[in-house]
């Protein structure tokens, strides 16, 4: 009798531990899920360069979003530099995976617009960075206004030239809308200076050896030219590698982007100014919006801007 008592008062105990358990230990598992619950967010930067410069930068901040806000972000990119029909295969290769979210550039071609708008339709959230394309499906965009940056690039081309001179522009490739914008902000800005021009408008195809013969062509072909815009980054981290105050053809260059290679032009005086972005902050920023709307909702069809920062030899960043 004593051993049925004891063995049904053990079996109680048992019983009693392990409701004990089950009930302190689900509020426990709730907690978990709910604080890793970003984790399971998963984001794929899709990214024309690994430059090591402003797209390894942005690449950087991504990354460091992730980290920060708590999600499972990866970056991947062409194998070309650029290339949009390998752009377009990505894409569509991270919809099949059926990620949460696309970080991407706003690039104008039919086929890789026609992929983001179908990850879209499929309730893939994307942000555009660096370059936004208008009148598509609703989107985020994060990035600089840049036909604001081409007009202060202007008015920084008129303080280096007193409001006189040439001026030949060199960008990346047609068809990329922050250029086209950078190009036409330096243009309204210069309507304010009749004694300034732009004689020519040249695209070096985002590559370093191209850069290079469209400053000798330039200067070849256009001899009353005394002042190179570079409104992309290869441009300006190639010149900034090469030339000094004393090798440079112009008398005044100003490029965008302030990486390791435009400061190091800075230093040598080959550059009167570089226009700064905030690239690792758009990256940043693109992950934090993912996150806060998929927890909390709210508009997601915006631009968020962020600023640029005209920088000149004398400024401590140059330093």
């Amino acid at each position: 009798m004593r051993k049925t008592i004891w063995f049904w008062a053990g079996t109680l105990l048992v019983c009693l531990a392990a409701l004990a358990l089950l009930l302190f230990s689900f509020p426990l598992r709730n907690r978990r899920k709910q604080d890793t619950n970003r984790d399971w967010i998963r984001i794929t930067a899709v990214l024309p360069h690994k430059d090591y410069g402003y797209w390894s930068i942005m690449g950087e901040g991504i990354l460091a979003g992730g980290e920060e806000y708590g999600a499972d972000v990866k970056i991947v990119i062409p194998r070309m530099n650029y290339d949009v029909a390998q752009m377009t295969g990505l894409i569509r290769q991270e919809t099949a995976a059926r990620v949460d979210a696309l970080i991407v550039q706003g690039i104008e071609d039919k086929d890789y617009l026609e992929a983001l708008g179908k990850a879209q339709a499929q309730g893939i959230l994307i942000v555009l960075v660096d370059t936004d394309v208008e009148g598509i499906f609703p989107h985020l965009y994060v990035g600089t206004d840049n036909y604001a940056a081409g007009k202060k690039m202007g008015e920084a081309v008129a303080a280096a030239t007193g409001g006189h001179g040439t001026v030949a522009v060199l960008s990346g490739a047609e068809n990329y809308p922050n250029l086209e914008e950078r190009y036409d902000g330096i243009c309204k800005a210069l309507e304010q200076y009749p004694d300034l021009t732009v004689a020519c408008l040249e695209y070096d195809q985002y590559d370093s050896l191209r850069v290079m013969e469209k400053y000798q062509t330039i200067a070849r072909e256009h001899p009353e030219v005394d002042t190179l815009v570079c409104i992309e980054g290869t441009s300006g981290q190639t010149l900034g590698t090469r030339l000094t105050g004393e090798t440079r053809k112009f008398s005044h260059i100003l490029v965008f982007d302030l990486v390791d290679e435009t400061i190091q032009g800075l230093r040598a005086g080959a550059f009167e100014g570089v226009m700064e972005q905030q690239q690792a902050n758009m990256g940043r920023i693109s992950v934090y919006e993912i996150i806060r709307y998929l927890e909390y909702g709210g508009k997601w069809e915006r631009k968020i801007l962020t600023d640029v920062n005209f920088v000149t030899p004398e400024d401590p960043e140059a330093a």
